[in-house]
């Protein structure tokens, strides 16, 4: 929990400091697996609102395939897993206030934490001065976006949501052979249940 909530500053992002738990050292988390070679950085965002402004940077993250091994692979989901920290991140003067939340939006629904958007995070930076504006607790434990912003966090959330689903479900799709006047036939059989998709080998 420390080396999430903390992991900008443990990392040297902001003002670097150490952080020991009875003499083991505490190592910074990074929820964007930025150092990934597979990691994708969608554009940032600048926002402004009540005078201030701020950064909000997309990331989709690598699909299972791409990490070296299953251990990898589950540092990466972090605490809770893969499904419980899809979404934003929220930090104030980059100490991490919400690890993984979609804040409530969605269209005609609010958005759910879906195995097909696992692999979508996005940061927010807020200032200080935005406290009262995004309803942060004197916890610094939870943050809630002021209406007028929620149609634009949609947009680029929606964007992120859609690209992470196709890096997730790549798996089912059949490959294109340069010159070919049809697909490959594909690798992988994917298929819906109850659970979020289940992926099997074609035998055919």
């Amino acid at each position: 929990h420390l080396g999430m909530v903390f992991h900008r500053f443990i990392n040297g992002d902001a003002r670097r400091l150490s952080i020991t738990l009875n003499g083991r050292p505490i190592k910074g988390w990074d929820p964007f697996q930025t150092a990934h070679t597979a990691t994708t950085e969608l554009p940032s965002e600048r926002i402004r609102h009540a005078g201030a402004s701020f950064n909000v940077k997309p990331y989709i993250l690598p699909h299972r395939d791409r990490f070296a091994n299953d251990a990898e692979y589950e540092a990466a989901g972090g605490a809770g897993g893969w499904a419980a920290r899809q979404g934003f991140y929220v930090y104030r003067g980059k100490r991490l206030l919400v690890a993984g939340s979609w804040l409530g939006l969605g269209g005609v629904r609010t958005w759910t934490r879906d195995e097909a958007s696992r692999l979508a995070r996005i940061q927010v930076d807020l200032p200080v001065g935005l406290d009262r504006d995004w309803r942060i607790d004197v916890r610094k434990s939870q943050a809630r976006p002021p209406g007028a912003l929620r149609a634009r966090l949609m947009s680029i959330a929606g964007r992120c949501r859609e690209e992470a689903r196709e890096v997730f479900a790549f798996r089912g799709r059949g490959l294109r052979v340069r010159g070919a006047h049809h697909s490959v036939p594909p690798i992988w059989l994917a298929i819906q249940g109850p659970k979020g998709y289940q992926y099997r080998i074609n035998r055919d």
